[in-house]
């Protein structure tokens, strides 16, 4: 063997090399975005009576082989039909909601889908198991069909990645939407449901900031407060808490001393 082909023959191992570690890196890559996507598809949010939200994730994958996550995201996220739900039991004075996100594929979708994953699966076990034994390195030949055959393995991960990056993609922005409308305080409040701790709720809290900035003589004038609330907090209303009125907030928390002016006009003062 010359220097120059012994040269060459070195390239080629070191491509190989590199281009096997890059496969390898991309289906861990594959199988992390996996996880991540049925983990996050299919959660349970509970709202206690303070309107505290928990969320739980039904579907577990941390400890799943890449060939188990594959039939979970055939059998829980990408769907050839609707799926059914069943329904969550009464937690009492807790409220739950269950956000399941999945796509509908068409069965001829579905199952070329199925095809190409077990595809990937296999192609995955082969170059971590079998491909170095199949391949003799310390032959040109068998550099070159390896580098041939890398390639093309590449391209198939890189095809099926970029499928799931855009499933991320739309399911991020989903998730996005649902947790801004879990923030909102009427959503909580409704879908608590039970009764209202007003020692921990954000407007009792909202009414002593006020009560604070504002207060007189150790009094707050309930309209200076509520003008004060409206412009530090506007999206805060006694609508948030089931109540009509301000004044019937003071009277339904009982965290307040309350008194009415001659000209009546409504004070108040922390009474905890």
């Amino acid at each position: 063997m010359s220097e120059q082909t012994f040269t060459d023959h070195n390239d080629l191992q070191r491509q190989v090399a590199e281009l096997l570690g890059r496969c390898i890196i991309r289906l861990q890559r594959f199988e992390l975005s996996l996880k991540y996507l049925l983990t996050t598809a299919d959660i349970e949010v509970e709202a206690s009576s303070s309107g505290t939200m928990r969320q739980r994730h039904r579907l577990q994958g941390d400890q799943d082989t890449l060939g188990r996550l594959i039939g979970k995201l055939l059998g829980s996220f990408i769907l050839p039909d609707k799926p059914g739900f069943r329904e969550i039991p009464d937690g009492g004075a807790a409220g739950h909601i269950r956000a399941r996100w999945y796509v509908v594929a068409t069965p001829q979708d579905h199952q070329r889908l199925s095809e190409d994953l077990a595809d990937l699966l296999s192609l995955r076990n082969y170059l971590v198991h079998h491909f170095l034994a199949d391949k003799d390195l310390r032959e040109i030949d068998d550099c070159k069909n390896a580098l041939s055959e890398l390639t093309a393995a590449e391209a198939k991960i890189v095809a099926q990645s970029s499928y799931i990056a855009e499933l991320i993609g739309d399911h991020d922005r989903c998730r996005a939407a649902m947790q801004e409308q879990l923030s909102q305080a009427p959503l909580r409040a409704m879908i608590a449901g039970g009764p209202i701790v007003w020692e921990y709720a954000d407007i009792v809290a909202d009414l002593r900031e006020a009560e604070r900035k504002l207060s007189r003589d150790g009094w707050t004038r309930l309209r200076d407060a509520v003008a004060f609330i409206a412009q530090m907090k506007p999206e805060q209303t006694p609508e948030n808490y089931r109540c009509r009125s301000w004044p019937q907030v003071l009277d339904e928390s009982r965290q307040f001393e309350v008194k009415k002016s001659k000209e009546g006009g409504i004070f108040f003062r922390s009474g905890i």
